[in-house]
């Protein structure tokens, strides 16, 4: 337990979630507030700088559309944090980690956008160079078709896009004219 009397404010708070809060608003970037990583303990250290925190105006946003475990992105982040000689307050014996969210926008931070989860042919535990599906032999005119990764092309699971085809009105039309073919013969 932290000792509350080591500041008169820290005594006023009434919550680890008024803590979050408070820290949230002087500008910080935190896990979210219900993560394991979230403790009176962490937060005091934040707020000392003693353990790694974001500000918000440092945060560089990418999207990892399909993310690894848990595990993998606070490898991942540990090993940033070790090469930059930042301690984390990640503890992986207790396994205090923050939430999923929170650790891929940090990667994304601390390695300015450019680590491979945020590649877009990344798969978590594939390698990318192994093909799943044969590729398509026609080069696709629109740029964002050209070099998909094979793991979304795919036919007979799941939806499936409705694009060019029939609309429901032509295949109605198409049943009719085949239903009175038949009965014509």
């Amino acid at each position: 337990m932290v000792d509350r009397s080591a500041t008169s404010e820290l005594a006023t708070l009434k919550s680890v979630s008024a803590f979050w809060e408070l820290l949230t608003r002087c500008g910080k970037y935190l896990p979210d507030e219900n993560s394991k990583y979230i403790t009176e303990k962490q937060l005091l250290l934040v707020q000392q700088t003693q353990i790694f925190a974001i500000e918000q105006s440092q945060v560089v946003f990418r999207v990892c559309v399909r993310p690894p475990s848990k595990e993998v992105l606070v490898k991942k982040l540990l090993g940033y944090l070790d090469t930059l000689k930042i301690p984390s307050g990640i503890n992986t014996v207790k396994k205090n980690y923050p939430d999923k969210a929170w650790l891929v926008l940090a990667i994304s931070t601390v390695s300015q956008g450019q680590d491979e989860i945020f590649n877009k042919d990344y798969l978590p535990g594939i390698d990318p160079n192994k093909q799943l599906v044969a590729a398509p032999q026609v080069k696709p005119l629109d740029p964002i078709f050209q070099n998909m990764p094979n793991h979304l092309i795919g036919f007979g699971k799941g939806r499936h896009l409705k694009i060019g085809g029939l609309t429901k009105e032509e295949k109605l039309d198409l049943a009719i004219k085949r239903q009175e073919a038949r009965i014509q013969k």
